[in-house]
């Protein structure tokens, strides 16, 4: 058995992201959700939570909409089209297609 250090090393980057604002998430009294959004190399270039049971200044939050891919996904400036969705609730890359 690992230990834990090493199990988290072993998750790469997005995946940390995404369970560490998953872990935010849950302290501020929500969904306990995170995402992180990964371009083509696997660089996580958004993060964002569930913030369905919160008030924010700004972001998303305090309506069923508030999810943690729609945290992500309102962050990000440029077409997601070529980037890789992962969130700690299902783990496994979602491919994201936005359309007009």
């Amino acid at each position: 058995m690992e230990s834990a250090p090493v199990a988290w090393a072993v998750l790469g980057e997005p995946w940390q992201v995404a369970v560490g604002q998953a872990w935010e998430s849950w302290v501020a009294g929500s969904a306990g959700v995170g995402a992180a959004l990964i371009d083509a190399e696997g660089a996580v270039v958004a993060q964002g939570r569930n913030r369905m049971a919160e008030a924010s200044d700004g972001r998303l939050s305090g309506t069923v909409m508030a999810h943690a891919e729609m945290d992500v996904l309102a962050v990000v400036s440029n077409c997601p089209q070529t980037h890789n969705l992962a969130n700690d609730y299902h783990p496994t890359p979602i491919r994201v297609a936005v359309r007009s």
